[in-house]
């Protein structure tokens, strides 16, 4: 009987194995432009252990059994230590197949032999090989908000693969820097697509994701800046949105940028809406364009209701 609680048994082609100085360094460096964490990190948590960077990657063959025998210990469900040994064996290199041989023997079930597969890539930096296997329809997402903001703050991925992965697994967004860092690429790639995510989400976030998205469409962005501004100002806003918009804009944090107080102008006279008497606007001059400036305009609307 195949006995894969035995470090030397299921190491038996390798019993001396160790991690080669330059694989220890690009697991290093993979952790720490991942913020620190690994995923390999959230798989040995799952397993109610602690500490894995004092674990993880082993330095020698000692360290190595130390690792394997933590795992075989702790008091988490077999499938689960499966899974973190496999995932061991997929990095020891003079056994190319023994990852797979061992999860035969064990019968690790294929949608946690994917889902680890999946994430020991993302760990090795190779995005778009991950996620043919995380997307797969017969795994239930997990660590989903993590695999997204990975995508999302690693400027080396390209930002389709995030997108492709949120649409196919939705994930929910409930880790806070997960969704700040989505709706700020989604304001980064689409003003439209950004206010209707806004939509969806309950009250409680609507404000705060509303004035990201005002910020950023006045924020520079190169030739977008005007068409960007433009299409903000066009939104389909409710009314408690446009008193949002102007508040933000004359008075809290979009009130220092560049055209806060023209976009609320602009909106207002798109919209049908006088803005002659709004205080915060009355010695407002804007930009003077073709000999005329706010106070021309104001002053020409203001004869024309006498």
């Amino acid at each position: 009987m195949y006995d894969w609680t035995s470090f030397d048994t299921v190491f038996e082609k390798a019993p001396k194995w160790t991690y080669e100085q330059n694989a220890l360094q690009t697991i290093s460096r993979h952790r720490q432009n991942m913020e620190g964490v690994l995923f390999f990190d959230r798989i040995w948590g799952s397993l109610g252990l602690k500490h894995a960077m004092k674990m993880f990657p082993p330095k020698s063959n000692q360290e190595l059994r130390k690792l394997f025998e933590t795992v075989v210990n702790a008091s988490a469900p077999d499938h689960q230590k499966h899974a973190i040994i496999y995932y061991i064996l997929k990095d020891c290199k003079p056994l190319p197949d023994h990852g797979e041989a061992f999860a035969r023997k064990i019968y690790l079930p294929r949608k946690y032999k994917m889902l680890v597969s999946g994430l020991h890539d993302l760990d090795h930096g190779q995005a778009k090989q991950s996620l043919e296997l995380l997307t797969d329809s017969s795994l239930t997402p997990t660590f989903s908000d993590q695999i997204l903001y990975t995508l999302l703050q690693n400027s080396k991925i390209d930002s389709s693969l995030a997108m492709a992965y949120y649409v196919t697994v939705s994930p929910p967004l409930a880790d806070q820097k997960t969704l700040n860092a989505y709706f700020s690429f989604l304001c980064d790639t689409n003003i439209v697509h950004a206010y209707t995510f806004c939509q969806t989400r309950v009250d409680s976030e609507r404000r705060a994701l509303f004035e990201q998205l005002i910020l950023s469409a006045l924020s520079p962005k190169g030739d977008q800046t005007v068409s960007r501004a433009e299409t903000m100002i066009g939104l389909p806003l409710s009314n408690m949105e446009v008193l949002w918009f102007e508040d933000i804009l004359l008075h809290g944090r979009g009130s220092s940028y560049h055209g806060a107080k023209d976009s609320v102008i602009m909106r207002r006279i798109a919209t049908g809406r006088d803005y002659t008497q709004l205080q915060s606007l009355q010695q407002f001059r804007g930009q003077e364009i073709n000999g005329i400036n706010w106070v021309d305009v104001r002053t020409n609307f203001q004869n024309a209701s006498t």
